[in-house]
Order: structure tokens, then C-alpha cells, then sequence
């Protein structure tokens, strides 16, 4: 059996043990912080949760706490940092009702009570309209289409009686806090909301203080089964294979719900990553950039929480889902963001996928169809090179099942044997399991013939639940065990290669396609083994480096800098145009691969380009720290290396006397300021209190800048500063390539 270690994120127990307000009562009882977050405490009433992270459900199945019954529900309810739902009541609705027979109490206000019913809607019913003519092309025969509102309602049949549908109400009951934000449970037991902070009373005694927000510490909340641990090797992503991310189901406490990268040319499409795969990717040294595009099947929690989360990772990504579940994804993360629809679809680029139309995509081939399941889900077949896989998605592959559909109208017949003959002849097979009616049952795979049994491997389910004796084998999860088909590589293999990496350099996307092939020509590929040292500080140097595989770490007078930079990364600008000793060691964390430009070749090839400026500009801001100075701020000390080096080409170093404002209020919004050293203070006339920022610290009326308003704020020196300033235009081109900064300023003025 696999082991898996939990512990209480630091963070979670810093709150519990630091008094919200002074004094406590003796008697207050210690809540029991979940390792994914949140907090559980328990009442005469039941157990009670308070934040709600996807996944928590199996932190109480593996503490082996009764699930809770009561969730509170909060009005800020998403971490824009982290891109994670902080009020996920899916699955634990779903587990208390269909295992445990019974509703969920949520509290909340009425406005939280509006949210649910919109986010529950889209999760438990499907969209209330659906028109999806367009989403078949015309030759895509009519009789194979599928009804999806009768698919849909013959699932949302009430399993406990068939003769009902479910309603909302069959599965939560609300608790409103009253004009005194008050709730009041049963038996004696009520919920004070304060301004920080909930009170839990019993029989009018206080017995438990919980926190209103926290802040989720993913790196060390995130839970990693035995097969996931982390690597020191580099990762050689594979020209056609699949990396499984989790293999199992929502209610599995050892296991990660299903989601994979599918690897083609050795570039990843990440499909239902499940939730903080981001940070499993990254700790096997799989950076982000190999990573462009996202297939969305459905929108249950466990297959769109790591979507969200990827989509505002790193630069704008491409989704590829059908246009009736990308419908249905934006209303229901408008609901739990607060974030308009309008604004969510400008982060990220849709490229809505016909049911039948081959789609290609980085050189394979893609055909899409609607599979059988509670809300409109979508599979895949993929070739590449001669080889081919398929992924069911969630469905209910139940030949009885479906014939029995048929018979009562639900599907056609077309419908039915496009369903029942699914196509077994790919290479790979990646096929869901589990209990029917939403899942398939064993018995579809029982009497599979054996050739077909070895290029079948199954997915969301636990592998303890698989019967011994019927030659099948679970989907493992983890770099480790990532399944390669074997092809011959593609003509020009390494020129894409190259090509890819250099394109994905924001310095470089500008170039023409004649400078890229000049890049090619000019550039060297070098190898360096795990701790050699690439460049040695004082020594002198005319060459520029762009990695191409692997991570380095900076290091100055001998010390290593919190400096990580992966692929995409480059470095040695600063002497290329300087002509100065190199300012930093640069050390291989890891094996690394490395193309190295000589600095004259590299200058007269690119001297009638802006690239020269651009690089030019960031050894500048390199030399003034800004990068520590990004650093010091709590959000964009989240952002990639590669992120980070945008936002130190775009910056301009200023310093101001005490007294001497970067604006007033009603000036034209023309920039944004982080603070480099000094102290800034920020005045609002509606507000008495100023606010005073200092090192690290980011300044910015974001929407009067976008939407080119007169500012509402003073921003004055309050010491002698240095800053850097931002402006306008590569503010928003900077916004706009980079969807997790402008996430985290949506709202806000600033952000420390």
C-alpha cells in the first residue's frame, strides 16, 4: 500500500495558535486544520467546516473525521494568488448525498446562497440552454448526433427514486446569517460572523474562533503520493506519450483525481489537470513554457479546478473545449471569482473544437466526441506518426445501459452504436472506470480481447477497487511513469525545437522569420552536467546563454540568490553589451542543455532590431536588483522567472525627493509604480487613513489605467525613494501576456 504523508501546513497552524482578539475565552477549543486548508471544528451539531480548498473532502476521509455536515460559506471565497477555489462544495454535496444519503447545510447570506445555485446549476444540471447545431460540422451525420438535454436529464434522475429529478434542493439546504450575522444551527449551536474572524457558540458559550480568510501555502499544503515524488533529473518530454498527473477519482484520499499531459513533439497539452498539478510539474523540473495548451472535457470540480490555475499560470494559454461547455465553464468561475465572463475570456485564447473535425495541433491530429455523462463531456482520439491514442473522458461505457437508453428514447439509435462500438484499435487506451450510471462498470472491460487488455489502461478509479482476475491495469501517476509510443521524429525535429524555444522568449517573438533562422545558424548547443559552473563571477565574457533544457541557480561573492532560471531563461546580457567581468556565477541545479550565442554574432545579426534595446534594458534594470525587488512582493514573487524578466524589461528607475508625487488625484492614469527603496504614501479623499508602501510594494489603478480614467488617488514620497515606473502601454502589454498578474490586480490598487 502507498504511504502518504501529511502535514499541517505551517501557515494553518501560525493562525490557530495567534489570538484573533484578546483576551480568549479558557475554554475555546483548537479547530483541526485540514493539510489542503480550511478548518474543521466539532458541534453538538455536527462537524463544521470553515474554507473549503478542492480536495478536502479526503483530508477527512485520511484523518478519518466524519465528513462534515455544515459548510460555511465565505463572501471572499477565491485566492486570486493561487487561482483556487476557496469554496469548493462540490464533492463534499456530492459525497454526503450519494454515500451518505443526506444533505449539506451551507451558510451563507443570500447573495452566497445566489453564487451557489449559479455555480451548482452548471455542476450538477449542465447548462439551462443548449444550442450546439454549430458544433457539428455538416457532414457529421444527424443520426449519430447526440440530444445532450436528454442525456442530461436521464441522468439527473434522483438515484434513490427514479421517478424524481434532482433539485438543487435535494442536495444542500441553506442557513442564512441573520441581520445580526448570526446562524443559527440546530441544537443550541450558532455562527457569529465578525469582521475577521467566525465565532462558534454552544448553548450560548463560545467554544471555537476561526480565521475568515487564510492564505493557502500550495507548495506546502499540496499532498504527492510515493509515485509523484519529486526528481533531480531533467525530464526529456517525449515526441508522442502521455504523463498521467493523477489516475484516480474525487473520493480516493491516495490518490489525485485524473488528469495527464499529452505530449506532442515533445510540447504538452495539459487535459483536466487536477488541482496544484502545477506544482508537481514543476518539482520533476517540467517549467511551464512546455506547456501551451489545455483540453477542458467538463466542468465537474475534479476536472476544472487545475484548469483555472493553468490558464493564469504563466502567458496566456489556448483552451480547446466545445463552445457548450466553455459556456458553462465561464459562468460558473464568474460566480466563484466575482470576475466578469467578459474579463475571463480575455485570458486565455478559446479555440472551440467541432464534434468530428479533425483539429491539428503541434503536428497531431485531433477528432473530439461527446461521451456519455451527467453534464456535456468530451473525449479524444489523437494521431501522430502513425501511432494513435483515444481518452474516453468520464462516461458511462455500459453497453446494457445504453441499449436500454435507447429503448426509452434518451439516445438514438446512431447515438447508441457510436457509443457501444468504441474504438479499441488505438495504441493507447485511456479509458475511465467506476460505478455506473455516470461511470463504466468492469464488466465493459472483462471480455476485452488480451492485445486489446495490454494498450488498455484505466483511469479515475483507485487501483484497489480493480478486480485481480480480470488482466487489467491502472494508469499510474507521475514522471516517472510516463508512457512514450514509440515514432520516428518528425523532419526538422530539432529546427522546431529550437524554433519553439526561441518564440516562446518574449525578446525574440518580434523578429521576423528571417532572424529566427539566423538564430539558428549563430547559436551552439552545449551540455553541462548537474553542479558545473556555466559562467564564474569576475570573469571576463562576450557570450549570451538561452536555456534550453534543465535549471541553473545565480550565485554572487558565493552565495546562492533565490535566482532559479529554467527554459526560456537567458542570462550573460550584462556583458554582451557592457563589456564588463561577469557579475554572477551561474550553476547547474540540474543537467543542462544550453545554446550559447557568441556576443558579435549575436549583435550584428540583431543591431537593426529593438531586441538590442530590450536586452540592453533588462541588463540595466538586472544590475539595479529589481529582481529582489520583485521579490519582496507577496503576489509577483509567484511569477516565473520568465515572468519576472518581462516585468524588469518594461520597468523604469526613478528617484523622488520627499514631498514629490508620481501622481495626484485627477491626473490621466498613465502608469503603475513598485517600490524600490523609501516609502511612498498613497491618499484617497474619500478615506482618512493613507497608505504607506514601501520596498517590493505594487502601485496601480489598474482599471482607471485600461479604461484611460483620471485618477481617484495622491501618490506622494514620503521619504527620499527610488521606484520603478511602468507605463501605460507595456503596462497593458504586460497585463496582457501575463494573465495571473492581471488576475491579482483586478480590483485592487495596490498589492504589497
Amino acid at each position: 500500500m502507498r504511504k502518504l504523508e501529511i502535514s499541517i501546513p505551517q501557515n494553518h497552524q501560525n493562525l490557530l495558535d495567534s489570538p484573533l482578539s484578546s483576551p480568549l475565552p479558557l475554554n475555546l477549543k483548537k479547530p483541526i486544520a485540514l493539510p489542503r486548508g480550511g478548518f474543521v471544528v466539532n458541534t453538538k451539531a455536527g462537524n463544521i467546516q470553515f474554507i473549503m480548498p478542492p480536495e478536502t473532502v479526503k483530508d477527512c476521509m485520511k484523518l478519518q473525521l466524519e465528513t462534515p455536515e455544515h459548510y460555511v460559506f465565505p463572501d471572499k471565497r477565491f485566492d486570486k494568488s493561487n487561482g483556487l477555489n476557496l469554496a469548493e462544495f462540490e464533492f463534499p454535496a456530492y459525497f454526503n448525498f450519494f454515500l451518505k444519503k443526506r444533505q449539506i447545510n451551507l451558510v451563507c447570506s443570500q447573495k452566497g446562497e445566489n453564487v451557489i445555485r449559479r455555480v451548482f446549476q452548471e455542476t450538477l444540471f449542465g447548462p439551462e440552454i443548449i444550442d450546439n447545431e454549430d458544433e457539428f460540422p455538416r457532414s457529421y451525420p444527424p443520426e449519430v448526433r447526440p440530444d445532450l438535454k436528454k442525456e442530461l436529464n436521464y441522468f439527473r434522475r434522483n438515484p434513490f427514486n427514479l421517478s424524481e429529478l434532482l433539485q438543487i434542493e435535494t442536495l444542500l439546504r441553506f442557513t442564512h446569517f441573520d441581520d445580526n450575522a448570526i446562524a443559527r444551527l440546530r441544537d443550541g449551536v450558532e455562527i457569529h460572523e465578525k469582521s475577521s474572524h467566525f465565532l462558534v457558540l454552544e448553548d450560548n458559550v463560545e467554544t471555537y474562533r476561526i480565521p475568515k480568510w487564510t492564505d493557502i501555502d500550495i507548495e506546502r499544503s499540496v499532498m504527492i503520493p510515493d509515485e509523484q515524488t519529486s526528481r533531480s533529473e531533467v525530464f526529456e518530454p517525449p515526441i508522442l506519450g502521455v504523463t498521467m498527473l493523477g489516475t484516480s477519482h474525487g473520493f480516493d484520499p491516495l490518490g489525485n483525481t485524473t488528469g495527464m499531459v499529452v505530449w506532442i513533439n515533445s510540447r504538452g497539452i495539459l487535459v483536466d489537470p487536477p488541482p496544484n498539478s502545477n506544482v508537481h510539474l514543476r518539482r520533476n523540473h517540467v517549467p511551464a513554457s512546455l506547456i501551451d495548451a489545455i483540453i477542458l472535457s467538463h466542468c465537474h470540480a475534479d476536472h476544472d479546478a487545475g484548469t483555472f490555475q493553468k490558464i493564469i499560470e504563466e502567458s496566456k494559454v489556448v483552451v480547446m473545449t466545445t463552445k457548450t461547455i466553455m459556456g458553462s465553464f465561464l459562468r460558473k468561475y464568474s460566480a466563484i471569482t466575482d470576475l466578469p465572463q467578459e474579463f475571463l475570456r480575455t485570458l486565455f485564447e478559446f479555440q472551440a473544437v467541432k464534434i468530428g473535425e479533425p483539429v491539428r495541433y503541434r503536428g497531431g491530429e485531433f477528432t473530439f466526441f461527446y461521451s456519455l455523462h451527467s453534464l456535456p463531456c468530451i473525449g479524444f482520439e489523437l494521431s501522430f506518426g502513425g501511432k494513435s491514442i483515444v481518452f474516453s473522458a468520464d462516461t458511462c461505457n455500459d453497453p446494457p445501459r445504453i441499449t436500454r437508453m435507447c429503448d426509452e428514447g434518451v439516445v438514438n439509435m446512431g447515438r447508441r452504436d457510436k457509443l457501444i462500438n468504441f474504438p479499441w484499435h488505438h495504441d493507447l487506451i485511456l479509458h475511465e472506470a467506476g460505478v455506473p450510471p455516470l461511470h463504466t462498470p468492469f464488466t465493459t472491460f472483462a471480455n476485452l480481447p488480451e492485445d486489446v487488455k495490454k494498450r488498455l489502461y484505466l483511469v479515475h478509479v483507485a487501483t484497489k477497487d480493480i478486480p485481480p482476475n480480470l488482466g487489467l491495469q491502472a494508469a499510474k501517476a507521475g514522471v516517472d511513469n510516463t508512457l512514450y509510443l514509440d515514432v520516428s521524429p518528425p523532419t526538422h525535429h530539432s529546427a522546431i525545437k529550437l524554433i519553439d524555444l526561441f518564440s516562446s522568449i518574449d525578446l525574440f517573438q518580434s523578429l521576423p522569420m528571417t532572424h529566427a533562422s539566423n538564430l539558428l545558424y549563430c547559436s551552439t548547443m552545449r551540455h553541462f552536467s548537474r553542479g558545473t559552473i556555466i559562467v564564474e563571477q569576475g570573469a571576463p565574457g562576450d557570450t549570451f546563454f538561452v536555456i534550453a533544457s534543465g535549471e541553473v541557480c545565480v550565485e554572487i561573492d558565493g552565495k546562492r540568490l533565490n535566482k532559479v532560471f529554467t527554459v526560456g531563461d537567458y542570462f550573460g546580457e550584462i556583458s554582451i553589451f557592457t563589456g564588463d567581468k561577469r557579475t554572477a556565477s551561474i550553476v547547474a541545479l540540474t543537467d543542462v542543455v544550453i545554446y550559447e550565442f557568441q556576443g558579435d554574432l549575436l549583435r550584428n545579426l540583431l543591431k537593426d532590431t529593438v531586441v538590442v534595446s530590450k536586452l540592453q534594458h533588462v541588463a540595466q534594470m538586472r544590475q539595479l536588483q529589481s529582481w529582489s525587488v520583485i521579490s519582496n512582493n507577496s503576489v509577483l514573487h509567484k511569477m516565473t522567472s520568465s515572468q519576472k524578466t518581462q516585468l524588469q524589461s518594461v520597468l523604469h528607475h526613478v528617484h523622488l525627493k520627499p514631498g514629490e508625487s508620481l501622481w495626484n488625484a485627477g491626473d490621466e492614469a498613465l502608469s503603475a509604480v513598485l517600490v524600490d527603496n523609501g516609502r511612498l504614501v498613497l491618499t484617497v479623499p474619500t478615506s482618512k487613513f493613507p497608505e504607506y508602501f514601501e520596498s517590493g510594494a505594487l502601485v496601480v489603478e489598474i482599471a482607471r489605467v485600461v479604461n484611460k480614467k483620471k485618477h481617484t488617488t495622491t501618490l506622494v514620497a514620503a521619504t527620499d525613494a527610488q521606484v520603478f515606473v511602468i507605463h501605460g502601454p507595456d503596462l497593458l502589454d504586460f497585463l496582457n501576456r501575463n494573465p495571473f498578474v492581471r488576475v491579482a490586480l483586478w480590483d485592487e490598487k495596490f498589492l504589497r
